[in-house]
């Protein structure tokens, strides 16, 4: 195909399409049309962020919490058996010794 055969094909093609009108809503039905295509990228890259931000609020308010919990002086410390022992004095268990059961072999 020769240059002027394709100038040829190229001028037909264009006298075919009807040209753009140019009225006042060209350019905002422009930028809608880009803006639905950007919409889903948009929203997903806000939310990501919006995620980001509530998580580290989260954990900059459990990190508080915790450094202020630790802050506190607690009442009770100390390994289990410290603290069953501690709520049930020694005077208030009845050591009388046990009579044994029928037929055992303890005497």
């Amino acid at each position: 195909m020769s240059d002027q055969e394709l100038d040829r094909l190229f001028a037909a093609y264009r006298d075919s399409l009807p040209g753009p009108e140019p009225t006042a809503g060209f350019m905002p039905a422009l930028w809608n049309a880009i803006e639905a295509r950007r919409t889903f990228r948009a929203r997903f890259g806000r939310l990501s962020r919006v995620f980001v931000t509530a998580a580290g609020a989260i954990w900059l308010a459990m990190a508080t919490l915790l450094i202020i919990n630790a802050a506190v002086p607690q009442s009770r410390s100390g390994p289990d058996i410290d603290l069953l022992a501690d709520s049930h004095p020694a005077d208030s268990i009845d050591v009388a010794p046990v009579a044994s059961a029928p037929g055992s072999d303890r005497k």
